[in-house]
């Protein structure tokens, strides 16, 4: 077995383990390796070993080792794509995204970026519902992950001596609601980021891959404007990226994310692939600013599609999203 031939005391991680885990497909044989070796411990080994070639330049090995930072990216890559089936601890993936960071430039970065981050907010959210006490809701909402641009307001604690236990109920409900709130928030920055590296001349390794994993749904709550204009630029400048043109489907993929099924009406759903089986969600396109960026894309985008001859779903599906936000927002209209 692989693993018997590393003795985990060992902080740095043997080369065939990181091409195991960056060239395994199935799922079940990579969680095989994480359970047998500890999921914390094996992430934990990751970091470090990345922390010790981080400042090499792309396709420059470690001394003495076959790995290079690109080998070692692919494998956290591959341990991230995991996120539905094991998370690591919220300390683990801090250090793993600190240390990613702060490494040399590499195509495969931003989706093990986009990845970690995933995590990190999962990891709050989680917080959300097993938290019992008001200070460590508190200390989640001050997370440098979460945007300062928020609608989710934090409540002000009052002390014990200062309400009742009712009021106190009150306080800690409110905590949750505003950081499940800015966790959504969240989601929709790291979507933006990720899109952002989408418009240089390559492609982020495993683009399509990542997006169907960290997709965010239709968000259930209100959504602040900044991250709104952001997204919907985003989009548009990915429309007119050299890069995008030349790959179609990483345009479409994003069209076809959950995050738009509040605009299509179900007898539309029916006809896309669902990303998931979550609800619409609300409408949440109310910045006049975002909806103007979105529908000057989706006009263009929508001319491109047909004299391209692109599948007439990704067409209808234009149209619809182009139809939603006139009808649920009808301040848009001239």
């Amino acid at each position: 077995m692989l693993i018997s031939y590393w003795r985990p005391q060992l902080a740095s991680m043997p080369c065939g383990l990181v091409r195991y885990l960056d060239r395994r497909g199935a799922d079940g044989a990579v969680l095989h390796i994480v359970w047998n070796i500890g999921p914390d411990r094996l992430w934990s080994y990751i970091t470090t070993t990345l922390t010790e070639i981080r400042h090499l330049p792309p396709g420059t090995n470690i001394a003495g080792s076959k790995i290079s930072l690109e080998d070692l990216l692919r494998a956290l890559w591959r341990l991230y794509s995991l996120r539905a089936r094991i998370m690591p601890a919220l300390s683990i993936c801090e250090s793993a995204l600190d240390a990613v960071l702060n490494s040399a430039p590499s195509v495969v970065s931003p989706c093990v970026i986009a990845l970690i981050k995933a995590n990190i907010v999962d990891a709050l959210h989680i917080g959300d519902r097993v938290a019992t006490g008001k200070e460590e809701l508190s200390s989640r909402l001050a997370h440098p992950i979460l945007a300062i641009e928020t609608v989710h307001k934090i409540p002000r604690i009052p002390t014990e001596g200062q309400s009742g236990e009712s009021s106190q109920k009150n306080v800690h409900n409110e905590l949750q609601r505003a950081l499940h709130g800015r966790t959504i928030e969240a989601r929709f920055q790291i979507m933006s980021e990720l899109l952002e590296c989408c418009t240089g001349p390559q492609l982020p390794y495993n683009i399509l891959k990542t997006l169907s994993i960290i997709k965010p749904l239709a968000p259930p709550v209100r959504i602040h404007g900044t991250h709104q204009n952001r997204l919907a630029a985003t989009i548009g400048h990915l429309f007119r990226a050299a890069t995008a043109r030349q790959n179609p489907e990483v345009l479409e993929a994003v069209l076809n994310l959950d995050l738009f099924n509040v605009y299509a009406p179900a007898q539309d759903l029916q006809k896309l692939p669902r990303t998931s089986g979550a609800s619409q969600g609300v409408p949440w396109m109310d910045h006049p600013k975002a909806r103007r960026l979105m529908k000057d894309f989706l006009v263009d985008y929508e001319e491109s599609l047909i004299s391209s001859a692109r599948p007439p779903a990704m067409v209808a599906r234009v149209k619809t999203i182009l139809h939603g936000i006139d009808t649920l927002h009808p301040s848009a209209l001239p």
